[in-house]
């Protein structure tokens, strides 16, 4: 891989059309050096049309643990000291499958494909990649407000115990 640092186009830029961007601050970087991924696959069982299963004791604390609920939608189980935790594995912004994501040292859900990162302790988006390029597009016009930027959380599931199953409500 070559050290040279990144360029992109500014698209409001006025006379120059190339930024560089220092390589330590690259937005892309985290594509490139993805880290070792804390997932696992449980196999569900469906108790019932609205509720999938699976025993608690194969539930880890600080591994992600995916359910394919059916070919197009996968549910997490996220455990830790605050306890256990389910949500939809898709991102509210764009629809990726969260499972193809990662989770980092600091505990973030990565989106693969816009590179969103959400808490999977209570579905919350801890950082957004637009900031840094709204505050550009904010110097360069007046008119654009960043407080529009999205507000995505991800979408939790009601989790119960049940003897040694714990069910998740998949459907509203």
């Amino acid at each position: 891989m070559s050290n040279a640092i990144p360029t992109v186009r500014c698209r409001a830029a006025v006379g120059s059309t190339r930024c560089h961007l220092d390589p330590a601050s690259d937005p892309m970087s985290m594509w490139r050096s993805k880290p070792k991924t804390r997932f696992r696959r449980l196999v569900v069982r469906h108790p019932t049309p609205d509720t999938a299963a699976v025993s608690a004791s194969e539930i880890e604390e600080g591994i992600l643990h995916i359910l394919e609920i059916s070919e197009l939608r996968k549910v997490g189980i996220w455990s830790d000291a605050g306890g256990m935790r389910a949500f939809d594995l898709q991102c509210p912004h764009m629809g990726a499958d969260l499972s193809e994501g990662w989770i980092d040292d600091d505990t973030r859900l990565h989106c693969p494909w816009h590179g969103y990162l959400f808490s999977p302790r209570d579905g919350s988006l801890t950082s957004n990649p637009n900031v840094g390029p709204m505050r550009v597009a904010r110097e360069r016009s007046p008119e654009f407000d960043p407080e529009l930027a999205p507000r995505c959380r991800l979408r939790m599931l009601p989790l119960d115990r049940v003897g040694d199953d714990l069910h998740i409500r998949v459907r509203p």
